[in-house]
């Protein structure tokens, strides 16, 4: 491995790159700003695609 150059300051932080893959029923509701600011360091990209599961709601029935 070589050494960086001579003022460089390296440390995992600062050269991690996170890809993240998220898939959503909703994809365009995803902000990914959100899901880069959550991400313990480094630098990266997130994609969010069309997929997940969408589980429907039944209705809430009433007694009379």
């Amino acid at each position: 491995m070589l050494a960086p150059p001579a003022g460089v300051l390296t440390s995992p932080e600062m050269t991690t790159e996170v890809v993240a893959l998220a898939r959503r029923a909703r994809p365009d509701q995803v902000d990914t700003r959100e899901v880069m600011a959550v991400l313990p360091h480094g630098t990266g990209t997130v994609k969010v695609v069309e997929g997940g599961l969408e589980i429907p709601m039944k209705r809430a029935r009433t007694r009379r």
